[in-house]
């Protein structure tokens, strides 16, 4: 018969209540540590977010920096004192540089009632602002032999085939004046007094109104030199003053490339089946996530090449636009996933840079 010592009596399992203890000490580590696990899965996504919104501020930023210094036609031997004049008389989001009388750049903010907006500002979101810049293109350029202001006529040293509705920009040969009007007759070509070939480009303002697709697109003045832009198709329109003078033989008739900045939806949705809000240069889409832009404009009242004050685009008068020196952009982005907590769980952050526009501010 097998005998047992005291000592093997003793040995017994772990009793229900040890390993109850056992597991749930073991359960709060786990939980501990997927805790932290997770925690450290958001903290790497709000960190990778937070890279890709500050990577697209940067890239916005500098896509706005060019177009912005380099608005009102930056040109070799132009500066501040160059007479602008604008004939185009429709000043909408339609109009050849956004409408008002500076060569360059305007500013709007699209209203929240789709009927009040116009030209690229119905792609844009409601309470966001929007930019129109302009420069000048001097790829096929004209010269002018002569200019008949009283007839509103252009004649070339050569043919061309600029059609009507065009906007073109005159640079006279001593760059006092730059002036702005819509093509409004037909291609003319003809022999020159030398034996080459000539044409003309009819500048001529309401009566010749060419409107094939737009009827204000029209010129409000066959007189081109002078500061002024126009609000209306006649020339009792006018703002500002006309001079009764023709461009010298050597003028340049070049083309205003105009590019529009707004926010948009992108054609990329999000996991709420929404599209993300993006950047947009004219119809092209630049970089998701750019949820608001607010443009502020410092206006030199003074003439001393300064900002006195920073306005928004509603609070800027027609006739304000020649005499903006700067921009100050803020943006907002947002991250293109959830990685907070708290509201639509999307991270965001708002940057601000101040442009000045070259030749105005110098």
């Amino acid at each position: 018969m097998p005998s047992f010592t005291n000592s093997a009596l003793k040995q017994h399992g772990v009793s229900l209540v040890e390993l109850m203890i056992s597991m749930v000490l073991g359960l709060v580590l786990l939980a501990g540590m997927i805790q932290l696990l997770f925690a450290s899965k958001q903290t790497f996504q709000f960190n990778e977010q937070m890279g890709i919104i500050q990577e697209n501020a940067r890239f916005v930023l500098k896509e706005l920096a060019a177009p912005i210094r380099n608005a009102s036609g930056s040109i070799a031997n132009c500066t501040s004192a160059t007479k602008v004049a604008n004939s185009t008389w429709d000043t909408g989001a339609n109009a050849p540089n956004g409408g008002g009388s500076s060569l360059g750049l305007k500013g709007f903010t699209v209203s929240a009632n789709d009927s009040n907006n116009e030209g690229f500002l119905v792609n844009a979101h409601p309470g966001t602002d929007a930019i129109s810049l302009s420069t000048i293109d001097f790829n096929g350029s004209l010269k002018v032999l002569s200019h008949d202001a009283l007839n509103g006529i252009f004649t070339l040293d050569g043919p061309h085939s600029v059609p009507e509705e065009k906007v073109l920009a005159a640079i006279s040969p001593t760059c006092d004046q730059i002036s702005i009007f819509n093509v409004t007759g037909p291609i003319e070509i003809f022999n020159a007094s030398d034996g080459g070939t000539a044409s003309h480009i009819h500048n001529r303002n309401n009566g010749y109104n060419i409107g094939v697709n737009d009827p204000a697109l029209t010129n409000c003045s066959n007189y081109l030199h002078g500061n002024f832009y126009c609000n209306g198709p006649k020339e009792i329109n006018i703002v500002g003053v006309v001079e009764a003078k023709s461009f010298a033989p050597g003028t340049e008739l070049v083309q205003l490339k105009s590019d529009y900045y707004y926010i948009g939806d992108s054609a990329i949705l999000d996991i709420y089946g929404a599209p993300y809000p993006a950047l947009f240069l004219n119809d092209q889409e630049l970089t998701q996530g750019v949820e608001h832009i607010s443009l502020f404009f410092g206006l030199d009242d003074d003439n001393d090449k300064v900002a006195n004050q920073y306005l928004s685009p509603n609070n800027i008068a027609d006739y304000e636009w020649e005499k903006i020196v700067t921009v100050r952009v803020e943006i907002t982005l947002r991250s293109l996933e959830q990685t907070v907590s708290t509201g639509d769980r999307f991270a965001r952050k708002t940057f601000s840079k101040t442009y000045q526009i070259r030749n105005r501010g110098i």
